[in-house]
Order: structure tokens, then C-alpha cells, then sequence
């Protein structure tokens, strides 16, 4: 199966035509007036796999989407808490020296001597910059990374690295 990735959630339904109240993943919430098909993770028993945008607009931090496979408010309700995704062969490309929450999970990080920190387990989003929870086996723990650019030195996502500069004291 070809890899998808998560675009929204599903977190209500909104009226009784079958709209849904959509959490965007993405900083671009304008984008799902371009995608016209999406893909239910682990639809409900009886749900539809795939869906067909009709229409989005946004409602504060939401999108209120419509699809031609849901009439009702019946249908849209067994949607709530599933997730909705592409494949990633749909995702736009980044800006550069930007990258996909996706892509920078799972990568080995070392220090700019070869040390091997441990790999990306989650990225938190804090508001000035990103920060990379990096799962050390030896000592067991974590490394907590700002995404910086003076830190962040290289990504190279074909051999699955980052190499960092760790400032004093980050240990």
C-alpha cells in the first residue's frame, strides 16, 4: 500500500447535509479547496474508504468540508475521530531548506563529531520554533532539539540524517 499522510481529523459533523467539522495537520488550511480526494483511516465498518471533497471553508480553526459520498448527518457522524489522508505523491513540495513534520520523523541524528544521538520520535510545536524529541538508547532518554538553524546543520532525508550542533548545556 502506497504511504499517506495524515491531513486532518475529523471532530464533528455540522449540520444535517453530511458537512464535517475537519481539524486541518497542515499551516495551510486554503488547501483543501485543491484536493479533491481523500483517503478515511481504518474507516468505520460500512464507511466509505474514499472521499470526494465538494467543498471546504474555513470556520476559525476549523474546515467545513463537504463530500459527495455523504448526504446526511447520520453518514458524517460515524466519521467522527477518523483521521483523513493523501499519498504522499500528493503533498506538495516544501519551501526550501523546509520540511514535512513526516519526513524529519524516524531520522538518525548526530552531533557534527559522528556521535549517533538516537532518532526523531516526535516533533512539538512551540509557537517560535519547532522542537525535536530525539529517543536516545544509551544513556536511555531523550534529547530535546530546537529547530534551528544554527543547530540543525544538515537533513539529508535519502540517507534518513540530520546532523546537529548541539549548544552548551543541551545535554
Amino acid at each position: 500500500m502506497a504511504k499517506r499522510v495524515r491531513v486532518g481529523q475529523i471532530v464533528n459533523t455540522q449540520g444535517v447535509r453530511g458537512q464535517v467539522r475537519l481539524w486541518p495537520l497542515t499551516e495551510k488550511p486554503s488547501r483543501f479547496n485543491e484536493i479533491k480526494r481523500v483517503f478515511v483511516e481504518a474507516p468505520p465498518q460500512g464507511a466509505p474508504e474514499v472521499l470526494t471533497i465538494t467543498s471546504a471553508h474555513p470556520l476559525k480553526k476549523l474546515v467545513i468540508v463537504s463530500f459527495q459520498e455523504i448526504s446526511d448527518m447520520t453518514q458524517a457522524e460515524r466519521l467522527k475521530g477518523c483521521y483523513l489522508t493523501i499519498p504522499v505523491e500528493e503533498v506538495p513540495a516544501p519551501e526550501p531548506d523546509s520540511y514535512y513534520h513526516f519526513q524529519l520523523e524516524g531520522l538518525s541524528v548526530f552531533t557534527e563529531a559522528g556521535e549517533r544521538l538516537g532518532q526523531i520520535e516526535e516533533i512539538l510545536e512551540t509557537g517560535s520554533n519547532d522542537v525535536y524529541v530525539v529517543r536516545q538508547a544509551s544513556p536511555p532518554g531523550e534529547v530535546l532539539i530546537p529547530a534551528l538553524k544554527s543547530v540543525v546543520l544538515k537533513v539529508d532525508l535519502a540517507a534518513g540524517t540530520m546532523t546537529v550542533r548541539l549548544p552548551d548545556g543541551l545535554r
